[in-house]
């Protein structure tokens, strides 16, 4: 054993992963303790001393990346590295590779000056007082020695063709396809991608950059996809396809240039896969529509509504023998003739093959389905230290008014006119706010009413105003 103590920052030790401001909350010095911790742990549990490793293509990364593989090396791993990869062909690759663990140093879809690192241990997620015990290990200095290797492997041909077998499957109308990987992690993925499928392909923001020069890669963010709306429109495409950084999350855009939400995409694909498999479980996070929860039970499936993040909604899908998953975010898990976690591709390559096996346009699907009158996912900025805080104020807020709520995950409230819901992201200084109502009126009112409760607790609620004044 060595002593070399190392504090990591608790602000940047997330619900789901390590993610900070690199040079401010995060430094290279924490890739490295944070090698040494996990090597420790494997080594504790007596298992494989195999490790995958992988990266985005964020300016810091290559810095985090070489402190990593120090630490995990210098404490004795046979280190298998993909290189720069999205975050589920590191899953892909730590699965088929049979390794212990993986770690994806990526900011996902946070800003550019972000970076982190996303654990799989033993094919399941790590999070939460996993991570937690990551830093008493680095705290207290007591790691394993050892002399490690690396060996470089390049997965990503693989990784294509079994999503290609598993998941395009055969193909029936010729489309022309537009894809956006917003200059992350899948560029690279989508234009091999665009080679192996018999589509006309148009491609923007391929090129991996760091910077991100052209929008910010956050599907879910209406403006962030205008590029991707005007390349559909432009070029008269069938489907328009985008990730963000890391590619765990997809953003469809329908023919007419129109953003589908995420539950949207979950209800398509649960419709698909039940009509293989009937009986089906579909998981979907509380922010999901309610036609969700409802047409699936229609068509003979059986939907469970769970908490929001992908650590937890693998852990459910896991426990209840599920075979899908989704969250509004856009994070969609398949364990139907795959492994279980969220793969944003995969998503995409189903999405290509309901469309293309379909004699009508996408659009006319999504007109199909019954009528949402709801937000997308509201951001509100609020300063770290108080959102979890502020729920628990809003919680104790309606029990003084005999007002029931499910806590499941945050605070979600329905009654006659629909449904609200606020919690605090895991992963970022917000609390993110869904409505939705059964009528335009009734969801105006409803934002109005968080509105109302915003204004309680001094809470800047200027975002639920804009989407109510632009409706």
């Amino acid at each position: 054993m060595t002593k070399l103590v190392h504090i990591i920052n608790p602000e940047i030790i997330r619900a789901y992963d390590i993610r900070g401001k690199y040079n401010i909350t995060l430094f290279k010095e924490d890739g490295y303790y944070l090698g040494r911790s996990l090597a420790t742990l494997i080594k504790k549990h007596g298992l494989p001393q195999t490790v995958c490793v992988g990266r985005d293509g964020r300016l810091s990364s290559p810095d985090l990346h070489e402190a990593l593989i120090q630490g995990l090396v210098e404490s004795g791993m046979q280190i298998t590295d993909v290189g720069i990869v999205a975050t589920p062909t590191l899953y892909y690759a730590t699965v088929t590779q049979k390794t212990t663990a993986g770690i994806i140093i990526t900011g996902s879809h946070n800003p550019g000056d972000q970076n982190g690192f996303k654990i799989v241990y033993q094919n399941g997620p790590f999070f939460g007082e996993d991570l937690q015990g990551l830093a008493r290990i680095s705290a207290s200095g007591d790691f394993v020695v050892g002399n490690g290797i690396v060996n470089h492997i390049d997965i990503r041909d693989e990784y294509i063709s079994a999503l290609m077998q598993r998941a395009i499957g055969s193909l029936g109308r010729k489309l022309r396809i537009a894809w956006d990987p917003g200059n992350g992690a899948t560029g690279e993925l989508v234009e091999k991608f665009a080679k192996s499928i018999d589509a006309e392909h148009f491609i923007i923001n391929s090129k991996i950059d760091g910077t991100f020069p052209n929008h910010h890669p956050d599907p879910t963010v209406a403006e962030n996809m205008a590029q991707l709306c005007d390349l559909v429109l432009k070029n008269n495409c069938d489907i328009g396809l985008a990730f963000d950084g890391d590619g765990d999350r997809l953003g469809v855009v329908d023919n007419k240039g129109r953003i589908i939400f995420g539950d949207q995409i979950l209800f398509m694909l649960a419709e698909d896969m039940l009509t293989r498999i009937p009986g089906a479980k579909v998981v979907a996070d509380i922010k999901t529509s309610n036609f969700v929860f409802s047409k699936v039970a229609e068509l003979g499936g059986k939907p469970i509504i769970w908490k929001t993040g992908h650590s937890f909604i693998k852990i459910k899908m896991k426990e209840e023998g599920a075979l899908l998953g989704g969250e509004m975010s856009g994070h969609l898990f398949f364990g139907e003739n795959y492994y279980g976690f969220d793969d944003a591709l995969f998503g995409a390559c189903k999405m290509i093959n309901i469309v293309s096996n379909q004699n009508y346009a996408l659009s006319d699907k999504i007109d199909t389905l019954p009528q949402i009158y709801a937000t997308p996912e509201l951001r509100i900025n609020v300063d770290e230290t108080i959102k979890f805080e502020v729920i628990e104020w809003i919680k104790d807020h309606m029990r003084a008014q005999g007002i029931k709520f499910t806590d499941l995950d945050g605070i979600r409230i329905s009654n006659n006119n629909g449904w609200w819901l606020v919690r605090a992201s895991n992963t970022q200084n917000v609390l993110v706010v869904r409505v939705e109502g059964n009528t335009e009126e009734n969801l105006h009112y409803l934002c109005e009413e968080v509105i109302k409760v915003f204004s309680i607790f001094n809470i800047n609620s200027e975002s639920i105003r804009s989407f109510i004044e632009c409706r």
